[in-house]
């Protein structure tokens, strides 16, 4: 059976739409996988900005956007790249039958409504910072689509004009007040998946520093032992 990894927090939704089929996260580096059967997860750009607006975790930084979207594409090798909003437009026995070898499934779902605060967001993201978007098309460009077509015109879509009263509204509305944050129980809950993403996270890019460091190491010693062999000829 296929496991997940995303350098993302994913939605509970989804979480509990991939332990239904049976799918665990991969708790190690995706690059140690050789057999292409990780789900490799990664999210709209407007769905992060909204996670993490509901979200007790410290503010999001461009470059965790853009390192996650560089390590999604530097692992395609080991796996299917996804976007979240497609997979939840599938069914469990869609997804099982896909992972099984069989034809890819038609999705239903589409990209969620951006907020009119959330296109001024982006956009000043993308001015700011542009191989950001290149970056998310990519991703869309290697991705396995379900049917959907690529979102590959996203900045001009987030350059369209949008309704100036609506824009007003989202502005002046309470700020984490929206029904995402739910009762206690399942802020918690929140906050527990959150707390293990990053542990995890933070457990494999350890993991990979280590490996990094050996590698340099050993070449530090063929260099020497290269060198004596040199010297003394």
């Amino acid at each position: 059976m296929s496991n997940w990894s995303s350098p993302f927090p994913l939605s509970a939704d989804l979480r509990k739409q991939l332990e239904v089929c049976g799918i665990q996260r991969h708790k190690g580096d995706p690059s140690a996988v050789e057999d292409s059967s990780l789900l490799l997860i990664y999210r709209h750009p407007a769905s992060i900005l909204g996670h993490w607006q509901c979200s007790d975790a410290k503010p999001l930084k461009i470059s965790t956007l853009q390192k996650g979207y560089k390590q999604l594409l530097e692992h395609r090798t080991h796996g299917h790249l996804v976007a979240d909003w497609r997979l939840r437009g599938l069914k469990t026995d869609q997804i099982l039958n896909w992972l099984d070898g069989g034809a890819a499934p038609a999705t239903i779902a589409r990209p969620s409504v951006i907020s009119p605060l959330c296109r001024l967001v982006l956009l000043e993201l993308f001015r700011s910072q542009p191989e950001l978007v290149d970056l998310y098309q990519d991703l869309e460009l290697h991705a396995e689509l379900f049917g959907s077509q690529a979102d590959s015109e996203l900045q001009q879509r987030l350059q369209q004009s949008c309704d100036a009263n609506e824009l007003l509204e989202e502005w002046c509305s309470p700020r984490r007040a929206d029904q995402s944050w739910g009762n206690d129980a399942e802020r918690l809950q929140r906050l527990e998946h959150e707390l293990e993403h990053y542990v995890l996270l933070s457990r494999e890019q350890q993991q990979m520093l280590k490996e990094q460091n050996e590698i340099g190491d050993r070449a530090l010693h063929l260099a020497s032992d290269i060198k004596g062999t040199v010297d003394s000829d």
